[in-house]
């Protein structure tokens, strides 16, 4: 505020400082301040600011600064291109990528190493594997970055099975994975569809690296181990690390509950109080799924009241949510309904955890009055939130109910065929979930294995079988 009071604002070399300053503080709108009101911008200036907005995701703004900055005399170079690319994470923004590489197609930008990656990252990140082979192909020389890039593309877009693959060919090359290349590699194995020998094998890697002692490397290889199944072998890396952080905690702690062992994810949260580790938001969430019965009410309830003391938590809308699924998992449900009554802000995911709580505690006249709230509030189209709807109309025995949901749907779903078939299973109907059965290949929806699970119960019901 004093550079701005003063006349030095008009000071070219302040102004790109205090852009650079913005930026990195994720202050957009103090960056479009300052650089509306500069004199004069250099080459330095249109950098900060495009970065700025790239790094928030903005890429519709970044594209507009770097066409404004073209048209004022100034050359895009590779750092303002790479910045772009990586603002584009979504298919829904692809068309800024490929108008940025279709412009610099075939020019010494796109064959710098920092700019392919970028793209390849790009792609991957809008399920395009295809145009990041291409890019990946085209290269003269690829080094460890690339090579991570293409493997961790290779995952986000579906072909876990070869990724495996993909890494053994980079260290058949001589390329040595730094720690940074190691964590995205092993998140990509911890990804895909990775075995068991796999896992140890890139375990033995990041062994033979040296990097076993990095806190950072041993969280990667815990959530690779646990999301391979291989829950054992994610435990003996953690009580073998010398240094862990709450993400590693968090890590363990989420992994177990995940796989139904939520006492024994509890008895961890407790021994990371006791060492002294500080939670954070996610140790809540993860400590609140792993209270799901009854029984674990106890644990709850002091979870809660840590929440509470955090008060930097308590208005976290997935602190929230969490706890109001965990109080509809134990049975409480006046609890989970007072939490949602107070929660300022109500998102999807907030209403069907609440509609859960009533379809477990079959609370008929709290989830009708939750519908009602449902579409007030512009919900009730959403495919997902339809289906909580029909789940807790089915759990609540209201079957006219739940068909009449189903029925006013504009878009159904494999999760709504499913959820309407299963309900009229669960009351009894089964020659009512066959004719279902049959409406839904009409439909076009190809069924899947809880289907198939819902109809041979069906047969029974009805004495099909």
């Amino acid at each position: 505020s004093f550079i701005i009071s003063s006349c030095a604002d008009h000071s070219l070399l302040l102004c790109n400082l205090l852009l650079h300053m913005y930026g990195i503080c994720r202050s957009l709108q103090e960056v479009l301040s300052v650089f509306s009101n500069m004199l004069e911008h250099d080459n330095f200036s249109w950098n900060f600011a495009i970065k700025a907005y790239s790094s928030r995701g903005e890429c519709v703004m970044a594209l507009q600064l770097a066409k404004n900055m073209e048209i004022q005399g100034c050359l895009i170079d590779k750092y303002i291109f790479a910045s772009i690319l990586s603002a584009v994470k979504h298919r829904s923004d692809v068309g800024i990528g490929l108008f940025l590489h279709s412009c610099f197609y075939r020019t010494e930008i796109c064959e710098d190493s920092a700019v392919c990656t970028a793209l390849i990252t790009m792609y991957g990140n809008c399920d395009l594997l295809e145009l990041a082979r291409d890019v990946f192909d085209s290269m003269r020389n690829h080094d460890n970055i690339t090579w991570t890039a293409m493997i961790a593309a290779l995952s986000q877009c579906g072909y876990g099975k070869y990724v495996f693959c993909l890494f053994n060919c980079m260290m058949h090359r001589g390329l040595i994975p730094d720690v940074v290349s190691f964590v995205s590699i092993l998140d990509a194995f911890a990804g895909g569809i990775s075995s068991h020998l796999q896992c140890k094998i890139v375990h033995f890697y990041v062994l033979s690296c040296g990097f076993d002692l990095n806190v950072v490397i041993g969280t990667a290889l815990v959530n690779m181990y646990g999301k391979s199944s291989c829950l054992l072998n994610a435990q003996r890396v953690f009580h073998g690390m010398i240094e862990r952080n709450v993400v590693t905690w968090n890590a363990l702690i989420g992994l177990i509950s995940r796989n139904g062992g939520s006492q024994d994810a509890l008895q961890i949260l407790d021994q990371m109080a006791q060492e002294g580790v500080l939670p954070n938001k996610v140790t809540f969430v993860n400590g609140l799924d792993a209270c799901n019965c009854s029984l674990a009410i106890g644990a709850g309830k002091r979870i809660h009241a840590s929440v509470e003391i955090e008060r930097a938590f308590g208005g976290s809308i997935v602190v929230e949510t969490a706890l109001v699924n965990m109080y509809g998992q134990c049975g409480e449900l006046a609890c989970a309904c007072e939490i949602f009554e107070k929660m300022l802000d109500h998102d999807e995911i907030a209403l069907i955890s609440i509609l859960s709580a009533c379809a477990s505690c079959r609370a008929l006249a709290e989830g009708k009055h939750l519908h009602r709230y449902a579409i007030y509030v512009g919900f009730e189209g959403h495919v997902v939130l339809v289906t909580a709807l029909i789940n807790m109309y089915s759990k609540c025995g209201s079957l006219n109910d739940a068909q009449r949901v189903f029925d006013r749907m504009l878009e159904r779903n494999l999760i709504s065929w499913n959820a309407i078939i299963a309900a009229y299973c669960q009351n009894g109907m089964g020659k009512q979930s066959l004719l279902l059965y049959e409406q839904m290949h009409l439909d076009n929806t190809r069924p899947d294995d809880v289907t198939f699970l819902s109809i041979l119960s069906a047969c029974s019901h009805a004495g099909l079988l």
